[in-house]
């Protein structure tokens, strides 16, 4: 099932971000909300989202946990 990323997330985040992934999410949650039908798109966009949420928190991380920190410290946060 071929989908068009939703217009209000960023193209360079559906570039790393695959078809197989979203769907598999958005499999996962239509178990969870016990397999309902006509409900293949808010799952779709909702899983889509999720994702895309996780990846920009994780790299968000990363760069955080790049930046020197003064005094040597390894961490601002324990």
């Amino acid at each position: 099932m071929s989908r068009n990323p939703s217009p209000d997330i960023e193209p360079s985040a559906a570039q790393t971000l695959t078809e197989e992934e979203i769907a598999a999410h958005a499999y996962h949650l239509w178990i969870e909300d016990g397999r309902p039908e006509g409900r293949a798109e808010h799952h779709w966009t909702t899983a889509e989202r999720t994702l895309r949420a996780l990846m920009a928190a994780s790299s968000t991380r990363r760069l955080i946990d790049e930046i020197p920190l003064p005094g040597g410290q390894d961490r601002l946060l324990s």
